[in-house]
């Protein structure tokens, strides 16, 4: 059975999905859904779904399922998942399924008016589509994209998102639903230069609109980005990754306000520079944990209460996964989930564990 004793707690592995790092996680609200990612050789188009009340995995159907593939996305909508996108041997994607755990089959999404293929994109859940934008659509040195597209599940359709006003081209960015706008910022260029700027999206009136940039933080790429209800919090990343060299990671962030579309500032944190981490919000503070450092990959993590001049507080190391990146963290109303990622080698793990804060 799963426990509820406060720090961290092991995820079993018997019945787990195999070793993987780039996959995704969603909860549904009873269970988390792991799906897709790496291993040293092979790409997943498999998964598990985790329930932390009984402690037991149960796998995914695979019949109908999508090809294996990392870098892609997944959303919630509230009765399924829906996957999008990614990369694997045989390029870069622009299929996608969803995923019905009430009935454990697939349903393949709409490729007429799709976005092109693309990983490295966003994705959000807005109540009633599916927002995607972005991404990297070729190899080192190649395009990345400024376009993107809305999908409808109850019609199986893609309608345009509208590109005047929208951010320019990029990847590993970040985004977040604030209410009814949702905000893009950061991100790559194709030549591994960042970008310090971003828009905001009206989900009502498909329309863009440019983000503040007084007082916002430096430009970075593969950081991260929560919703506290009133803010959205940036925060670590790194400054590119030209031709594939690690870039030097951050240890700062800022909080944006979309209603006055204005920048505070986040007091210094405890933590190590990263970038690849996971930051989760839990209603009264944003956990983040893992990622990679400036020479090593990092198993540590800290949660931040942004109200007011903002405070950090360490969280525990004991019981605490190894030292992972590219891995997955869920919310579950009371406890974090991290699950899965690459270590120092990079060798991909297939473990985790449960933090009751």
């Amino acid at each position: 059975m799963g426990g509820m004793c406060r720090g961290w707690t092991p995820v079993t592995t018997t019945g787990a999905p195999a070793a993987r790092f780039e996959h995704t996680a969603v909860w549904t609200g009873t269970e988390m859904i792991i799906w897709g990612g790496q291993s040293a050789t092979a790409y997943f188009n498999d998964g598990g779904r985790f329930d932390p009340t009984t402690g037991v995995w149960t796998p995914l159907s695979t019949t109908g399922a999508p090809s294996g593939r990392r870098g892609h996305t997944a959303v919630w909508t509230g009765r399924e998942m829906i996957v999008w996108g990614g990369y694997n041997a045989s390029g870069w994607l622009n299929s996608g399924a969803r995923y019905n755990p009430a009935t454990d089959s697939w349903t393949s999404t709409a490729t007429t008016f799709a976005p092109g293929a693309r990983s490295r994109h966003v994705a959000t859940w807005t109540g009633t589509r599916m927002l995607v934008w972005g991404g990297w659509v070729g190899g080192f040195g190649s395009a990345v994209t400024g376009d993107g597209g809305i999908y409808n599940p109850t019609d199986n359709s893609w309608s345009l998102l509208s590109i005047f006003g929208a951010p320019s081209d990029r990847r590993w960015h970040a985004a977040a639903l604030a209410g009814t706008r949702w905000v893009i910022w950061g991100g790559e260029r194709s030549d591994g230069a960042t970008y310090g700027d971003g828009d905001r999206y009206d989900t009502g009136g498909n329309t863009w609109s440019s983000v503040s940039s007084s007082s916002d933080p430096v430009g970075r790429a593969r950081h991260t980005a929560v919703w506290t209800g009133s803010r959205v919090v940036i925060w670590g990343g790194d400054n590119g990754d030209a031709d594939g060299i690690a870039g030097t990671p951050r240890a700062d962030g800022g909080r944006y306000d979309p209603v006055a579309d204005a920048w505070s500032g986040l007091p210094a944190s405890p933590l190590a520079a990263r970038a690849r981490h996971t930051a989760v919000w839990s209603g009264t503070r944003m956990l983040v944990w893992g990622g990679r450092g400036a020479t090593t990959v990092v198993g540590d993590g800290a949660a931040l209460d942004p109200t007011g001049t903002g405070a950090w507080t360490t969280l525990t190391a004991t019981g605490a996964p190894s030292a992972r990146y590219a891995h997955t963290a869920v919310w579950t109303g009371t406890e974090m989930i991290v699950w899965g990622g690459a270590d120092t080698t990079p060798t991909p793990v297939g473990d985790g564990a449960r933090l009751l804060p």
